[in-house]
C-alpha cells in the first residue's frame, strides 16, 4: 500500500473538496489522511511527493450553494418557486434533476453553521432568522408546500444540534426533551407539506427521517416510503432514507441491508435509472465501515464496479461520480483504479 501513498493524496484531495460527506476516519485507516491535521490541504501539502502545482488543480465545484443566498439573503421566493416547480415536473424523467433538487432542499434546510452538530448561540440565531424568512415565504405563497418542507428540515437539524451525534446511551438526559419536541414540530410541518403537495417525494423522504428520529414503528415510516414511491419510484433520497432505517443501529440488520441493496439494483436496472445505484454503493460503504475489508472482497468489488459501469455508461462526464469511484476504489485498496486520471 505504501507505494501508492504519493498518488492517493492527489485524487483524495479532489474527492474531499467535491464530496464533503466522505469519511475522514476511513481515509486515516488506509494511511492517506490524518484527521488531527487542521485541513486536508495542509496534509497533502505536507506530502514530500506532492508538488505545489498539484494543489492548484483542485477547486470546490459549486453545486447548490448559491441558492442559500437567494432564499435567506435576497428572499427571492418567486425565483425559488419557479425553479423548484419546474424541477418537480421533471422529477420522474430526469434523475439528475431529481438528485439536484434533493440537494437543493438539503442545503436550504441545513445552514452551514449546523454542520458540526454542536449547538451554539450563532446556530440559534441563524435558526431563528431562517424560520422567520420561511414564515414570510408561507405568507407570500400560502398554498406552497416548499417552505413547509424546508422548515421541517431545519427543525430536524436543529433537533440534532441539541442531541449531538453521540450514541443514544451517551446523549445528555437534558437533550432529549428539546430533541423530541423539535422533531415532532418538524413532523407537523412535513405533514402539512405532504397535504399541500403529495407528489413531491422529497416530502416523504423527510418524513421518513423524522419518523426514524422519533423511534416510531416501522409500519409508519414504511407508509411514508410507499407514498414517496408513488410520487417517484426511483427517488434516490427516498431509497437512501429507507437504507438508513435498515442500519443495525436503527431498526435493521446487515442481512436486511444486503437484501435491500439487491432490491435497489433490480429497480435501478428495470427502471433504467442507473443513478439509483448510489444507494447500493452507500450500503456497501456502511457495511465496510463496520466490517473492515468488506469492500476488498472480490465479489463485493465486482458488484461495485458493475454499478459504476452502468452509471458511467449513461453519464460518462459525471465528475461527482468519478470522484466517488476513486474514493470507493481507495477504500477497497484497488489502487490502479483509484489512480486512474
Amino acid at each position: 500500500m505504501s507505494q501508492h501513498r504519493s498518488l492517493a493524496p492527489a485524487f483524495l484531495l479532489g474527492t474531499l473538496l467535491l464530496l464533503p460527506g466522505c469519511s475522514l476516519t476511513k481515509l486515516a485507516q488506509v494511511g492517506v489522511f490524518n484527521p488531527a491535521q487542521a485541513t486536508i490541504a495542509q496534509h497533502v501539502a505536507g506530502e514530500p511527493s506532492t508538488e505545489p502545482a498539484l494543489l492548484a488543480r483542485y477547486t470546490v465545484v459549486e453545486d447548490t450553494e448559491s441558492w442559500s443566498s437567494v432564499l435567506y439573503g435576497d428572499r427571492d421566493f418567486a425565483k425559488l418557486e419557479a425553479f423548484i416547480n419546474q424541477s418537480l415536473q421533471r422529477e420522474r424523467t430526469d434523475e439528475l434533476s431529481s438528485a439536484y433538487l434533493n440537494r437543493l432542499y438539503r442545503d436550504l434546510g441545513e445552514p452551514p453553521a449546523h454542520d458540526d452538530k454542536t449547538l451554539t448561540a450563532a446556530d440559534q440565531e441563524q435558526f431563528d432568522h431562517s424560520m422567520q424568512v420561511l414564515d414570510q415565504w408561507s405568507t407570500a405563497y400560502p398554498n406552497s408546500h416548499i417552505p413547509y418542507l424546508i422548515r421541517g428540515q431545519l427543525l430536524i437539524h436543529q433537533a440534532w444540534e441539541h442531541r449531538g451525534e453521540s450514541v443514544a446511551s451517551r446523549v445528555p438526559p437534558e437533550a432529549w426533551a428539546p430533541f423530541r419536541e423539535l422533531v415532532q414540530q418538524a413532523q407537523i410541518e412535513l405533514e402539512t407539506a405532504a397535504q399541500l403537495n403529495p407528489q413531491d417525494p422529497n416530502v416523504w423522504a423527510a418524513l421518513l427521517l423524522a419518523s426514524r428520529g422519533l423511534g416510531q414503528p416501522e409500519s409508519l415510516w414504511q407508509n411514508y416510503y410507499n407514498r414517496g414511491l408513488a410520487a417517484n419510484p426511483a427517488h434516490i433520497e427516498l431509497w437512501g432514507m429507507k437504507a438508513m432505517s435498515l442500519l443495525p443501529q436503527w431498526q435493521g440488520s446487515e442481512a436486511r441491508l444486503l437484501a435491500f441493496a439487491k432490491d435497489v439494483d433490480r429497480r435501478s436496472k428495470s427502471a433504467n435509472k442507473p443513478m439509483l445505484g448510489v444507494i447500493a454503493l452507500y450500503i456497501h460503504r456502511e457495511i465496510d465501515d463496520d466490517t473492515p475489508g468488506y469492500l476488498q472482497q472480490p465479489d463485493v468489488w465486482h458488484q461495485v464496479e458493475a454499478t459504476y459501469a452502468r452509471i458511467f455508461a449513461a453519464y460518462p462526464d459525471n465528475l461527482r461520480m468519478r470522484f466517488y469511484y476513486a474514493y470507493d476504489a481507495a477504500m477497497a485498496q484497488q489502487w490502479p483504479v483509484a489512480a486512474e486520471p
